[in-house]
């Protein structure tokens, strides 16, 4: 009975089990069809997206257009927005390759790719249908069915007309493209192109992210599809009325109206200007409410406090917009600005890095933001910039040209060629992953007026409000510089110049930027955009007598500052060119590098920074004299537990890190033998060839790192030739020779880590710079 008992117990357990299977197999054929069918949902939804698109166009059209024949009597109309069944075959549609209608741009969309649009590439269908043509307008005493066939115009004419910016009859074309545009933004089919392009096969490769990898690869089948950009921008500039930008030295007006219109002013007070000439230096006209848009990045909360102080009065309005990257400032600043009602810290972000393609979104965001108050004119700024002048000096002088509606823009001239080519207009980039990626060259619409300059600029409210608006204009232009590099240097030129604001604007931005020739093109940014760029030189001390020059000349601002580089001269801005009253102190420039919740963007840096206090609460690093003298150090302490009483607690301490010379290290009885023009040897990380500096201060190295040795001389040409010699002790073999190069001032020297000696190992290495003349130590 046992053996028998055992056996119905497994034969009823085995029942069980196949029960149990049955109900999951059914279970998982039900969740396979949910999918399936949400899926499908999903494809539907997404199609419906642009025929929402045409259908708001279409009940717009006959709302504001109904008297338009061709609009109302489109006998396409019903069918190309779905209100009539289709009764073209698929096969058709995946056979479409030739229509022609792309500005002579292939067609290579996969059967995949139709499949997936077969809603919206119906109108296609209706261009292969040359013979087929909407009814033309009727004439004064004719009725439709008579209208001449000479001016019927087949849809695919018209389309080809839309493609190269010419006049078509059927105004749903651009629509109609912008529609299929939008799908196929949507469509993750559009992914499955090959890509053509070297450099957008090499952007993919060095991208991070899988995002961004995805963002490279599909602007790149945009663009091989001739989707990423319109065939062509529409202008709204008059060509006959409009000029080269007018200079800030010889600005007039052009005609009686004009004349009667402006403000009077005081002709005598500029020298040498001619009868009906505007004044340019004495301003008489009533101020003007300004709209100061500052972009910040970093950590130097004082200094931007200082440069808030300076330019703040009630009357305007200010807009602080901080990098989506920097945590720490925008926290300090929404604090410090907390009870002023008319600054602001902007409720948006973005990763505005060194020419971004989104900068100009930036400005235009900070724009719509300010729209909510009255101002006359928009002012951009950076927190490397100072004033020159009060700012009620700036509101008085654009008090004379807001009635007239001028905008200053500086105009890079008559060489669109030379600036095509130095700005990389000609190409197209990605920006992802905190980086531009180029991936190939582009093709610039023909009738594009090019225009461009400085990314810095003062806007009249008509031409802001306008580059910001939805016109047909400003929409293609944004298509373009959504990947562009160096975005803000021509953006607002370009609207202003395509518009009718082609004459109303000045080439000056009223501010003077410290360019020092060939010293700010050296390739600085090469790890943020793969291209070569240019940047103004910070000011040093020694150009104090230029910036109390520059006030005479109508400069209201000058870049760039950085107290890192020079606290002194910063100083003697506010205290001998603005004559303020409470500035910060000259010898000595802190600014916050590390504090517990807010780490910064260089990991080496902050692993040293932990390293030094487990408990640290923030690291300021500390400037003397223009030169980096340490980091100070703020930690809390608390006593042992076999140590600690009721009475004991934990408290804040600080102590100064500082980094110990050569000659401190030396036995007393050895004297280093020095060149007696050179001033000082660093090595370190993070080298800036522009302000041939090291902004990773205090020699901070991890084994990752490729350091170089710098020398600095007293004066040009100090030795003809020079190399350095790298020693790792106890290893007589880890020992190489790297030759110094000379900047090209030939007062700075640096050599290159040797690539021989591989890594850097973590051990205490000896770095000697050697005259090869002479053979002689440094």
């Amino acid at each position: 009975m046992r053996w028998w008992w055992r056996l119905s117990a497994w034969r009823g357990g085995q029942r069980w089990l196949r029960a149990v299977n049955r109900v999951l197999t059914v279970a998982l054929f039900v969740l396979l069809g949910l999918f399936l069918v949400n899926r499908q949902h999903q494809n539907r939804t997404r199609s419906l997206n642009a025929r929402d698109i045409l259908l708001q166009h279409n009940r717009q059209t006959r709302e504001e257009d109904s008297s338009d024949p061709i609009a109302a009597n489109n006998p396409y109309r019903d069918n190309l927005l779905g209100t009539q069944p289709w009764s073209g075959s698929p096969l058709e549609l995946e056979n479409m390759r030739d229509v022609g209608a792309m500005d002579e741009l292939p067609w290579p969309y996969s059967p995949a790719d139709v499949r997936a649009t077969l809603p919206f590439l119906k109108w296609l269908a209706l261009l292969r249908e040359e013979d087929v043509a909407p009814m033309p307008p009727p004439s004064d005493g004719q009725n439709e069915a008579a209208a001449p066939a000479s001016t019927a115009h087949s849809l695919a004419e018209q389309w080809a007309a839309a493609a190269k910016g010419e006049d078509v009859v059927d105004k749903d074309a651009p629509v109609l493209r912008t529609a299929l545009e939008h799908v196929l933004l949507e469509n993750d089919n559009f992914l499955s192109c090959e890509l053509s392009d070297e450099d957008a096969k090499a952007a993919k490769g060095n991208a991070v992210t899988s995002q961004c990898r995805r963002a490279i690869h599909r602007a790149a089948c945009m663009y091989q599809r001739g989707f990423l950009y319109p065939p062509d921008i529409h202008t709204t500039a008059d060509t006959e009325a409009c000029k080269d930008p007018m200079s800030i030295d010889n600005l007039r007006v052009h005609n009686q109206k004009e004349r009667e219109g402006r403000s009077q002013v005081d002709k005598t007070n500029k020298a040498g200007a001619a009868d009906g000439a505007l004044d340019v230096i004495m301003p008489v006209a009533p101020p003007v409410r300004l709209a100061v848009m500052i972009v910040v990045h970093g950590r130097a909360v004082n200094s931007i406090k200082q440069l808030i102080a300076a330019l703040y009065q009630p009357q305007h309005i200010y807009l602080i917009h901080v990098d989506e990257r920097s945590a720490y400032l925008y926290e300090k600043l929404l604090e410090e600005t907390g009870g002023i009602a008319n600054v602001h810290v902007a409720p948006f972000r973005l990763d505005s890095i060194w020419g971004a393609a989104n900068l100009y979104q930036v400005y235009s965001e900070g724009i719509r933001y300010l729209q909510q108050y009255e101002w006359d004119y928009f002012v951009n700024l950076s927190g490397a910039d100072l004033p020159l002048r009060p700012i009620d000096d700036l509101a008085a002088f654009l008090g004379q040209y807001v009635g007239l509606g001028y905008s200053f823009l500086t105009s890079h001239g008559s060489n669109h060629e030379r600036f095509i080519r130095k700005q990389g207009f000609d190409r197209t980039f990605v920006q992802c992953d905190h980086h531009m990626h180029r991936i190939g060259v582009r093709r610039l619409p023909p009738s594009l007026r090019i225009a461009g300059g400085s990314d810095w600029f003062i806007l009249h409210r008509s031409l802001a409000d306008f580059a910001v608006g939805s016109s047909q204009l400003v929409r293609e232009v944004r298509r373009y510089y959504d990947h562009s590099l160096l975005s803000a240097e021509s953006y607002f030129h370009i609207i202003a110049y395509n518009s009718e604001f082609c004459s109303r604007f000045i080439s000056s931005n009223l501010r003077f930027a410290n360019w020092r020739g060939s010293l700010g093109c050296k390739c600085q940014y090469k790890h943020l955009v793969d291209w070569c760029g240019c940047s103004p030189n910070v000011f040093i001390a020694d150009d104090l007598r230029l910036l109390k020059s520059l006030p005479s000349a109508p400069n209201f601002f000058a870049r760039k500052f950085d107290g890192r580089v020079s606290n002194s001269v910063i100083h003697d801005v506010f205290t001998h060119v603005l004559h303020a009253q409470h500035v910060l102190p000259r010898d000595y420039y802190w600014e916050n590098v590390y504090s517990v919740g807010f780490p910064g963007t260089d990991s080496t840096s902050q692993t040293f920074f932990y390293s030094f206090a487990r408990a640290s609460a923030q690291v300021h690093s500390v400037f003397h004299e223009d030169s980096f003298f340490g980091y100070v150090i703020t930690a809390t302490v608390s006593p042992s537990s076999t140590h600690a009483t009721q009475s004991t607690r934990a408290v804040t301490v600080q102590f100064l890190l500082r980094q110990i010379s050569q000659d401190q290290l030396l036995p007393s009885n050895v004297k280093s033998v020095s060149h007696p023009k050179l001033q000082r040897q660093l090595v370190g990380a993070s080298w800036d060839p522009k302000e041939r500096n090291f902004f990773r201060f205090g020699g901070l190295l991890s084994v990752s790192d490729r350091p170089k040795a710098a020398q600095y001389w007293a004066e040009a040409d100090a030795v003809s030739s020079l190399e350095v010699r790298w020693t790792q002790p106890g290893h007589t073999s880890a020992s190489a020779t790297s030759r110094c190069k000379l900047e090209d001032d030939k007062r700075v020297s640096v050599a290159d880590f040797p690539p021989l000696l591989g890594e850097l190992t973590p051990e205490e290495w000896t770095v000697q710079a050697v005259a090869t003349e002479g053979r002689d130590p440094l």
